[in-house]
């Protein structure tokens, strides 16, 4: 939650991310926060493996009221060893493409990755209404 007011809080969502550094040692958290208001933020997260093929993994965050209308977002973050953005910077914003509106409440909220489905040696996202 986040304030707009004193007494209005704002849910944007936060999810923390922990990079392992060693056996049983992690890095002080990465916080990623939300950008929609009621969005609800981190309610799915899922390892994609390297989406990309930067030899990164990267990761996949449902905000299923997010968007336009809350019509429902997954957030694509690319791994990689740029110290000043703690390893992860959002490359992709998707969204429910098949409906007239490109909104779909709810779109997000369950997510899969990490597996080539089409043998074209990329591995997918699957996003579940």
């Amino acid at each position: 939650m986040e304030r707009e007011m004193e007494s209005k809080p704002k849910e944007v969502g936060r999810v923390y991310l922990y990079l392992q550094m060693a056996p049983l040692t992690f890095s002080i958290p990465v916080a990623l926060t939300g950008m929609h208001t009621f969005g609800r933020f981190g309610t799915a997260i899922a390892p994609l493996g390297d989406i990309n093929q930067d030899g990164y993994n990267d990761v996949a965050v449902g905000c299923p009221f997010g968007g336009e209308e809350r019509g429902g977002r997954v957030l694509i973050f690319n791994g990689n060893k740029d110290v000043s953005t703690r390893g992860l910077t959002m490359s992709q914003e998707l969204k429910a493409a098949w409906t007239p509106s490109g909104s779909l409440p709810g779109y997000g909220f369950t997510l899969r990755g990490g597996q080539d489905l089409d043998n074209n040696q990329y591995p997918v996202v699957a996003c579940i209404h």
